[in-house]
């Protein structure tokens, strides 16, 4: 059994007072040469190769992704983001701030394969979302194509 709190036991071990700041260790390599070993204490060898390690750690950069994979792998990206928004709340995040619903003719969720045909030609041919002023449904060239509507969500 042991004999004392946890204060007391630390004060044996160290020499000094718990939490009395006279503890501190060094931050890296220069510092802990500079202190020297402290007396009644072991040294840590492992506390060396760390300190060298994180001083001679590179800057963090973002990956480098080839011109050539950016503009497919963005393509994919907002594909994927505006066809799970659909399937699984009705509405992107953005529609939903904004009080629209995507539903099929019926009012229902589209389904994946549907969102998915929807968020690729909106993706690839924004320029058909044109056609809403112009007709008569107020839908857009997409909407047509994927048997799809816009509403307002009154919940």
């Amino acid at each position: 059994m042991r004999s004392g709190n946890r204060r007391e036991r630390r004060q044996r071990q160290t020499g000094t007072a718990a939490g009395s700041g006279r503890t501190r260790v060094p931050r890296c390599r220069g510092a802990a040469r500079r202190a020297g070993p402290r007396p009644g204490r072991p040294r840590r060898p492992g506390r060396r190769r760390l300190c060298a390690a994180a001083r001679h750690r590179p800057p963090f950069q973002l990956p480098q992704i080839p011109l050539w994979l950016s503009g497919p792998v963005g393509w994919a990206v907002a594909v994927t983001y505006l066809a799970g928004g659909w399937t699984a709340l009705g509405a992107s995040p953005g529609s939903r701030l904004m009080g629209l619903r995507v539903t099929d003719r019926a009012g229902r969720r589209l389904r994946l394969p549907r969102a998915l045909a929807r968020a690729a030609l909106c993706v690839s041919f924004p320029l058909g979302l044109l056609w809403i002023p112009l007709s008569k449904r107020r839908v857009a060239l997409q909407d047509l194509v994927v048997r799809s509507e816009v509403s307002y969500d009154l919940r």
